[in-house]
């Protein structure tokens, strides 16, 4: 076991040397982990000197480190659509590349009898993906995620539409639908560390008031909705920082 230097960067290799009667040979394999990838880089030569001059080919790229487009500017029409999975306490979505870890959050995951006899929407079954996009190219929504604090003060959603529209023409649409009922307007969000635009609106009951903000991002031609709110005015907010 041993360290290489490969683009000015200290790498974990095994080294091999062997010197015998008029053998000589060297070789040394490097390990990296890239995200959910290893990669293993074996350089082989007569001693170790060749080793180094191997390594010393590796340079730094002279070009900016590739950074993923902006939620909101992200036109990739090509996008692989997937749903989330909740696997020990926590939702993820590869898709819109988020997480929310329920079990750290004291969060309770809803599950799809219980999101659908909430939402009352379609029978889309998250199994058959198929099912979910012929539900999307019919222009219903999906309900991804819906999941709630123990006292239901505190409600997060994730809603998935398809839509040929910018985000702002389909932000715009959906505030004119809130404002027929519902005291509402934009409002600029902060989540993944970014702005992104939205709308907050209050739903008023008999016993109380809830505050429920909805941020928009689009990948490709889905646009989602997260929602989060509840019974206090910094519900919404507590809520987008569990994401």
């Amino acid at each position: 076991m041993s360290t290489q230097t490969l683009s000015d960067k200290e790498v974990q290799s095994i080294d091999i040397r062997l010197n015998g009667e008029r053998i000589e040979y060297a070789e040394s394999i490097l390990y990296m982990k890239v995200d959910d990838y290893f990669i293993e880089i074996k350089v082989e030569g007569k001693d170790s000197k060749d080793i180094q001059e191997v390594l010393s080919m590796f340079v730094a790229p002279d070009y900016e480190e590739h950074v993923e487009p902006k939620y909101i500017f992200d036109l990739d029409a090509n996008v692989k659509f997937t749903v989330g999975e909740i696997e020990n306490g926590i939702y993820t979505n590869k898709m819109l590349n988020l997480k929310v870890d329920g079990k750290a959050n004291n969060l309770r995951f809803r599950n799809d009898e219980e999101i659908k006899k909430k939402f009352g929407y379609n029978d889309s079954d998250r199994a058959d993906i198929e099912s979910v996009k012929e539900v999307l190219n019919k222009g219903d929504y999906f309900v991804d995620m819906h999941a709630t604090t123990p006292d239901n003060k505190l409600a997060i959603s994730i809603f998935v539409y398809k839509s040929e529209y910018d985000l702002n023409t389909f932000l715009e649409k959906e505030l004119n639908k809130l404002k027929k009922d519902f005291d509402s307007k934009k409002k600029t969000i902060e989540l993944f560390g970014e702005e992104v635009p939205g709308i907050e609106f209050k739903k008023v009951y008999y016993d109380g008031t809830a505050t429920i903000d909805l941020a928009f991002i689009k990948r490709g031609k889905y646009i989602t909705i997260i929602s989060s709110g509840g019974e206090y005015s910094s519900a919404p907010k507590d809520g987008f920082k569990l994401i």
